[in-house]
């Protein structure tokens, strides 16, 4: 739930309140519903966002991942974040349910534009 500063100099660890941030904004803007994958466990047997998405309980799918990295390609003995595979099960596992989806970190942010205080108009192009 933290990150480390390039070169390791520094280590932040504040997932939890980045996350209580991230998901009240985006409620904000009109997102309606957030399907959250959990690889902190895979970094820190201490560190979980459940207690955040807990706090959404209507709102907030949580999804233990506790993959770190992982390697599906057999021809390729490089290591790959477990991003690309929680992405991928988000896509099958949910993505039939909904009309949209996207995926993002607690780091980036959707900014309605313009006169826009929501991302409905947007979408609803």
């Amino acid at each position: 739930t933290g990150y480390s500063t390039r070169g390791n100099k520094f280590s932040i660890n504040d997932g939890q309140r980045r996350l209580l941030e991230w998901i009240a904004y985006h409620k904000l803007i009109g997102i309606e519903h957030f399907y959250l994958y959990d690889n902190s466990g895979a970094i820190s047997a201490n560190e979980s966002l459940h207690s955040i998405a807990s706090l959404f309980p209507d709102d907030v799918t949580y999804i233990n991942w506790p993959s770190k990295i992982c390697n599906n390609d057999k021809d390729s003995v490089g290591e790959r974040s477990s991003q690309y595979a929680a992405e991928a099960s988000c896509r099958l596992r949910f993505g039939p349910q909904t009309d949209w989806i996207a995926q993002f970190d607690i780091d980036e942010y959707v900014i309605p534009m313009g006169n826009s205080s929501s991302i409905h108009p947007l979408l609803d192009k």
